[in-house]
């Protein structure tokens, strides 16, 4: 028997069950119907689908930031009531202090949370050299290109230590050679840490580089159409995207998405 407040053990690292959203107003939007879903813990998981089927929506109530009209979220076992620690998101603008440094937005949240520098300087050192930007720890954001603030971005992001990442087309503003660049670096990060990550994205080439599993959703309302596994080894580079079994995965994967892309557009005709 559990003790009081003591929470249930699980391998998973989230949950969805049986879950619905739908956004009021005078024309109400069912964005998600049904929504089934598990993610293992230390899995990598990418989501993609045609534009509208609620991909975001998904990270949004794991993140805490809405609640499903029915159906259960769990993250660890527990209920999701609102954003924590725990969970770390990452979304496509780095949104940086402008008026702080580099070093001050990394080492923001734990200063904000009271802890003794003595905790997390040396972490922030060495996570602000991981990601290469050592030496602009005094810059202030304005004075970096968009690429080095998602840099920084991820630098904060790790120094909060969450024990799972969502990440909402963190690459999608980038130029196409700084896109792979922080692929790269994600993968390299990953394989270091092996946090939980849920990963959304348009690109199936991002999906499919990054990704154990990629979920592919239907048209709106949305629900997970298929689970593919991605079963390439790691360590992985960008060179992966000639290899037969890449191309192969991209062909299914992104069938399935022009199916349901058309199915949307049918629907809105």
């Amino acid at each position: 028997m559990l003790e009081e407040n003591q929470q249930p053990m699980t391998e998973n690292a989230i949950e969805l069950s049986g879950v619905t959203k739908i956004f009021g107003g005078a024309k109400p939007v069912r964005a998600l119907d049904d929504v089934a879903l598990t993610v293992g813990k230390g899995q990598f998981v990418a989501i993609v689908g045609p534009s509208g089927c609620g991909k975001s929506t998904i990270l949004n109530l794991v993140a805490g930031f809405e609640k499903a009209t029915s159906g259960t979220v769990l993250v660890d076992g527990a209920p999701v009531g609102g954003p924590g620690p725990d969970r770390a998101v990452v979304f496509q603008e780095a949104a940086l202090f402008p008026w702080l440094s580099v070093w001050e937005n990394t080492v923001f949240s734990p200063k904000a949370r009271g802890r003794p520098e003595r905790e997390y300087k040396d972490k922030a050192k060495q996570f602000l050299s991981r990601v290469g930007l050592s030496e602009f720890h005094d810059h202030l954001p304005a004075q970096l290109s968009g690429g080095m603030k998602q840099r920084v971005g991820l630098a904060r992001t790790l120094v909060m230590e969450p024990q799972l990442f969502l990440m909402d087309e963190p690459f999608g503003a980038l130029d196409a050679q700084t896109r792979i660049d922080m692929q790269e670096l994600l993968l390299s990060v990953w394989d270091e840490l092996r946090r939980t990550v849920v990963f959304i994205t348009h690109d199936v080439d991002e999906a499919i580089l990054l990704a154990d599993v990629v979920l592919v959703m239907s048209a709106r309302p949305g629900r997970i159409r298929s689970r593919v596994p991605i079963d390439l080894p790691r360590p992985r580079s960008i060179d992966l995207i000639t290899d037969p079994v890449f191309v192969a995965l991209k062909r299914e994967i992104f069938n399935q998405i022009r199916h349901e892309a058309n199915i949307a557009r049918l629907a809105a005709d």
